[in-house]
């Protein structure tokens, strides 16, 4: 699990977190279907996600 996921867990004393040695990362992929406009609200979500993906 991410760990902010593990630091919005409401019951803390419930769990325990490992941490590995070497940090684990993975490619994000944006796709749609080719040929095919995205809906107004669909490239807005997009837009915050790839915004947050920057930060």
């Amino acid at each position: 699990m991410p760990a902010n996921a593990v630091a919005a867990f409401a019951q803390q004393a419930a769990i325990k977190a490992h941490y590995l040695p070497t940090p684990v990362s993975e490619t994000l992929y944006l796709s749609s279907l080719a040929g095919r406009e995205l809906p107004q609200r669909a490239i807005n979500i997009a837009n915050v996600i790839q915004e947050q993906v920057r930060a």
